[in-house]
């Protein structure tokens, strides 16, 4: 008998049915899994839907049903490895027409979310965008195979996905007329054509602006007519009344009606609450600067959150109502809302909890909750600290007018960082050694005094470390960086976030958004070196943008020094630059200066002077000033000083627009130009 059943269960007619049996096992429990939310381990927990599914797959890859749980899942975690797995499932032979239409829509949500990292992050940033063509490619494909086929070309499903592809893609007014012709065909009796319908509608509105289109007329009719309804419809009609709002203001009593349908149609859930506080916002926004009337909206917001009792109980609706409420600057109700012990079981509140404490400037409790917050992620962890310690060190510099002491005045340069670490350096030393800081700076300084500067200096260097650390932990990861960018951006500390992208500068991959955001913050006070390092990197990011490839010859013409073949190769690239708008005045200016480099004043006067095609002259007093003191040094070259004096004198008291302009043009036109008075020193 024994042996009987030690044969039986290995025989090989059994062993696939075991592992059908296991697989499907794992495939139930993985299921289990997600519908308690545990996607993956917390804590010490053996197993989740992810390993779960990973183990069901492995005893039956063949499995379909098994085989898109897994893509499910992997998707929750992580979309990109998802969406790969969607793809992996789309070439196989028993994959439906419906497997490929779900790879496009995840696809397209993919690409519309790298599009939002990348409007986000200002410049176009070359890793998103090729993100944003490659989340594209894979929807192309995916329709290109589908449409071989002519029934499914054909059917509305195709139809919605090729519509959603093309209207990502940036034809938004041709998705519109194919969403309208699919609307003829099923005779509105698809809610979700006429809310895709709605939205293309909205979207077309916000680029016409001179008009109202008649489609975005019907979409207004038609999202009220879908609110009145039943259903996730109806739910979602409500919800695009925020966008329609954001188009053309909606009346008091049309919100209010809309309150009404959402109280009395529609159950509780994170999604009601979310339209809910949109329908607040709108209020507000109507409210203007009428405190009274905000106050009682605000208040009767609260008091709806605080009626959902399941939803207090709720980590994201709870986060969505803080996020509200710092929105319209309500940083004391998100305290209330929401105290440490609440708090403390997860990341995102711990974060709204920091982002509050830090916004009200209760510096203190935030460094508290900091030691107290032990989920918090180790760069956010950087981030919240870094701020803290910087709000400090200027609340002492205000306090204690450090800047304003006549021994600080030299201070001024130590925001160089190679001059403020070596002084760092020294002060750490002084302070091990409990030396007074007048030791190192002058006999006479009051010995409080140096105590408040080295604690100064302390915590500047404290906010430095963490910076840096916060930088090490997060440049490989460009979700993080956009993260932590806006997070500063919104917050207002500009010190930080310069450090930040000043050590960001040195990644390729951020190279051109750090140029483009350093210029706008240092551009006015930088050295020529740094302008031009920071152009150059804008210019070699976008090869085909004149503009940019004309200012960086620009800068690059300022240079004290270059050798006679770097002017000869500025000078063609001006030329061409020229010679493909001649009537662009920065393109003039450029080749202009080239040429006066070269001593050719007459020809660059003849630059200048304006061109065939142009139907009014140049007023070089209104102009850029810098460009115009190039203009009076071409006169006054070509023997016209009477016209270079008498310009030189209107654009006298007008400052240079940067400080290397300011340096520069007197330096290396001293015969004509004479350095005026400094600009003011930004420390």
């Amino acid at each position: 008998m024994l042996i009987f059943v030690v044969g039986f269960f290995r025989s090989e007619d059994f062993m696939p049915s075991l592992k059908s049996w296991r697989a499907e096992k794992y495939l139930e429990q993985s299921k289990g899994y997600q519908a308690i939310g545990q996607i993956q381990k917390v804590g010490l927990e053996e197993e989740d839907a992810v390993t779960t599914a990973e183990k069901a797959f492995l005893l039956a890859p063949s499995n379909m049903e098994i085989h898109r749980n897994l893509a499910l899942v992997y998707y929750k975690v992580d979309p990109i490895t998802g969406l790969k797995e969607w793809a992996d499932i789309a070439t196989r032979p028993d994959a439906s027409a419906e497997d490929h239409l779900h790879v496009v829509d995840l696809a397209l949500e993919s690409a519309k979310s790298s599009k939002k990292l990348q409007a986000s992050m200002g410049l176009k940033h070359t890793s998103s965008e090729k993100t944003h063509k490659a989340f594209l490619k894979i929807a192309q494909l995916q329709l290109e195979d589908l449409a071989q086929d002519k029934t499914v070309a054909d059917s509305i499903p195709f139809r919605k996905a090729l519509a959603g592809y093309i209207a990502e893609f940036g034809e938004v007014a041709n998705a519109l007329k194919a969403v309208k012709v699919m609307r003829e065909k099923v005779k509105g009796q698809d809610t979700w054509l006429d809310l895709f319908f709605c939205r293309l509608a909205i979207s077309l509105q916000k680029e016409s602006k001179d008009k109202t289109i008649p489609e975005f007329e019907e979409a207004e009719k038609l999202l009220r007519k879908l609110s009145e309804g039943e259903g996730q419809s109806a739910l979602d009609a409500i919800g695009h009344f925020r966008g329609l709002h954001l188009v053309k203001q909606r009346t008091k009593d049309e919100i209010r009606r809309l309150h009404e349908l959402l109280d009395r149609k529609h159950d509780a859930s994170e999604e009601r609450l979310i339209i809910k506080c949109a329908l607040y916002s709108m209020e507000l926004s109507l409210a203007g600067g009428n405190e009274e009337v905000r106050k009682r909206i605000i208040e009767r917001c609260g008091n709806h959150f605080d009626q959902q009792f399941d939803l207090l109980l709720d980590d994201a609706a709870l986060e969505k109502y803080c996020h509200w409420l710092g929105a319209h600057h309500l940083e004391d109700n998100i305290l209330k809302a929401l105290p440490m012990k609440r708090a403390s079981g997860s990341e995102k509140l711990v974060k709204v909890r920091l982002g509050a404490l830090a916004n009200l400037g209760d510096f203190e409790a935030l460094e508290r909750t900091l030691d107290e917050a032990t989920i918090l992620e180790e760069h956010w962890r950087d981030a919240f600290s870094a701020r803290a310690k910087m709000a400090r060190s200027a609340s002492m510099a205000n306090e204690h007018d450090i800047m304003e002491h006549p021994l600080m005045q030299k201070g001024i340069e130590w925001w160089s960082p190679d001059r403020q670490l070596v002084l760092h350096e020294s002060v750490a030393k002084a302070v091990a050694k409990k030396e007074a800081i007048f030791t190192i700076f002058d006999e006479e300084m009051e010995l409080n005094y140096a105590r408040i500067l080295i604690d100064y200096l302390q915590t500047v260097k404290e906010t430095e470390v963490r910076l840096t650390s916060l930088v090490d932990s997060i440049y490989q990861d460009e979700e993080r960086v956009q993260n932590i960018y806006n997070w500063f951006l919104i917050s207002g500390d500009q010190e930080s976030l310069q450090f930040i992208l000043e050590r960001l500068f040195e990644e390729p991959s951020y190279k051109a958004f750090c140029a483009k955001q350093l210029l706008t913050y240092k551009g006015k006070f930088a050295p020529l070196k740094e302008i031009q390092s920071w152009t150059k990197a804008m210019a070699d990011s976008e090869p085909d943008d004149l503009s940019l490839q004309n200012t960086l010859v620009y800068w690059n013409l300022l240079s004290p020094e270059p050798s006679p073949p770097q002017l000869q190769e500025w000078r063609e690239f001006s030329g061409k630059h020229l010679k493909e708008n001649p009537l662009n005045l920065q393109f003039r200016v450029t080749n202009a200066l080239a040429l006066l480099r070269l001593d050719f004043p007459v020809k660059a006067l003849s630059v200048l002077k304006t061109p065939s095609g142009s139907s009014r002259p140049t007023n070089w007093e209104r102009v850029r000033p810098s460009w115009a003191r190039i203009y009076a040094i071409a006169l006054s070259r070509s023997n016209q000083t009477e016209d270079s004096i008498a310009l030189l004198e209107t654009l006298s008291k007008k400052p240079y627009e940067t400080k290397a302009e300011e340096n520069a043009i007197p330096m290396l036109f001293g015969d004509v130009i004479e350095p005026p008075s400094k600009l003011v020193e930004q420390p």
